[in-house]
């Protein structure tokens, strides 16, 4: 059996996905009136949200524990052809109310719904995996409860503002772009599937172009060396040289806080132990089917 030690492994201190807490009143029925309830920490800690976000400054969220009423938002078949389900269930589940889903930073939305879910349907995760050395399918039980909170790496330019400056390597350019959120990320795919069904409508028999790239970069940056357009923008990224391309999406992942949901996983086939990334099938939610 092979084995890849990553040498800053151990040096890493394990931040746990969630932290057990009674939270008095409200709903889930606790005893004496504390609703059974967890602590989420926050990759973002609150840095990047505006001051009067119910999430500025704030580096942990309060979630309640699954229950019928959450299970009835799973198997609603109305959400779910409407792809409204995992908003609804971290709604659900949200002591705070006034926390839009969608307006969560994608790390941070993730980080929740790992909690929601371990509360629910418990850390063991059993779902396909691929080796990475022989590519071998099989199944395998990753324990949500390792995965570690990956916190952001750099600050932004003025805490409670989602903004941070990159100079291009090649072009000298200075680029200002934003951390995306959930709700970007979902526009992003809107915009994708529109632009796919026009393109199947004009011309049935045309390849399929992968643009998500482009498409991420233009949603992201707001200012391409003083330039605030839109459409310049969208001209700038799509004539960006791909260095610079690939030196401000490596930043981009490098300062990005999230949930590390990665796992080191024994190939049954070959023996290899490799770090494979937790796979987000039907499973997470849906085990059962």
């Amino acid at each position: 059996m092979t084995k890849k030690v990553d040498p800053l492994a151990q040096q890493k201190p394990k931040v746990d996905v969630m932290q057990e807490k009674a939270t008095p009143g409200g709903e889930g029925g606790g005893t004496n009136g504390e609703v059974p309830g967890e602590i989420v920490p926050l990759p973002s800690k609150g840095k990047l949200y505006e001051t009067d976000h119910p999430l500025y400054g704030e580096d942990s969220v309060q979630i309640k524990r699954m229950s019928n009423k959450e299970e009835n938002i799973l198997h609603s078949r109305a959400l779910i052809r409407k792809g409204l389900v995992v908003n609804e269930l971290i709604k659900s589940c949200l002591l705070n109310k006034s926390i839009d889903p969608d307006g969560l930073l994608i790390g941070d939305k993730s980080a929740i719904l790992t909690a929601v879910r371990i509360t629910g349907l418990g850390k063991d995760y059993l779902t396909k995996t691929t080796s990475p050395c022989c590519e071998e399918v099989f199944n395998h039980t990753f324990d949500l409860s390792k995965c570690q909170i990956k916190e952001l790496a750099e600050d932004p330019i003025k805490t409670g503002e989602n903004l941070f400056e990159f100079t291009l390597p090649q072009s000298g350019a200075k680029v200002k772009f934003k951390l995306l959120t959930a709700g970007d990320e979902s526009d992003i795919s809107a915009t994708q599937e529109a632009r796919r069904k026009a393109i199947k409508k004009q011309a049935p028999n045309a390849s399929e172009v992968d643009t998500n790239i482009t498409d991420r970069l233009m949603k992201s940056i707001v200012s391409y060396d003083g330039e605030r357009d839109k459409f310049k923008i969208a001209k700038h990224v799509m004539e960006m040289r791909s260095p610079d391309s690939r030196a401000i999406r490596s930043y981009i992942r490098r300062i990005e806080p999230d949930l590390n949901m990665v796992e080191e996983v024994e190939c049954p086939q070959c023996g290899d132990v490799e770090k494979h990334n937790i796979p987000m099938g039907i499973e997470f939610l849906w085990p059962e089917l």
